[in-house]
């Protein structure tokens, strides 16, 4: 048995097998110490690559901005893992987000096998965003997801609350999107 984090609020939610066998932990964090180096705000994404003989961490990081920010879900290719997660942040590693701090919005970032962002993209409206699912296929992302937002990436919105799907090419630039 291992322990991961620090002494705030530490949480993993998905664990991936990596090509070279060690596990990839995602979750986030509020702890500033212990095991989380780079703490940004008052929530981050935090991702551990850890030993799969002994479960010792190979790297670990924070990923975020000054507020919120927490991960749903994750894909994990050959060569890179892509996390999609809410946020609150317009600082920090979110970076060309339009939406209001405290607002919260999608969050999309890749990385590779050492932690470090290869793209990023925030999807965001007026209202409240979140990420539900990411699959991969065919060099594409296809995001579905839930909004309350009727303008900027989700436009289309019926009334209330709104299933929304999306597809992103590798580089994160949106193709097309529904609500």
């Amino acid at each position: 048995t291992r322990n991961y984090g620090g002494t705030g609020g530490d949480g993993g939610c998905s664990t991936y097998v990596l090509p070279d066998q060690d596990y990839l932990i995602i979750g986030n964090t509020s702890s500033s110490d212990g095991d989380v180096t780079g703490f940004k705000g008052t929530s981050d994404v935090f991702i551990l690559k850890v030993d799969h003989t002994n479960g010792s961490i190979i790297w670990d990081k924070t990923y975020g901005g000054s507020q919120d920010e927490a991960p749903f879900c994750a894909v994990v290719d050959s060569n890179s893992i892509t996390v999609a997660c809410y946020t609150r942040s317009v600082d920090g590693d979110v970076v060309n987000r339009i939406g209001l701090a405290n607002n919260i919005d999608i969050w999309i970032f890749k990385i590779d096998f050492n932690g470090t962002i290869i793209w990023q993209k925030p999807i965001d409206g007026s209202g409240k965003d979140l990420p539900c699912k990411m699959i991969k296929s065919n060099g594409n992302y296809f995001i579905i997801g839930s909004t309350l937002s009727t303008d900027g990436n989700f436009t289309g919105n019926h009334g209330m609350i709104d299933t929304w799907l999306a597809k992103l090419d590798n580089n994160g630039n949106m193709v097309w999107k529904k609500c």
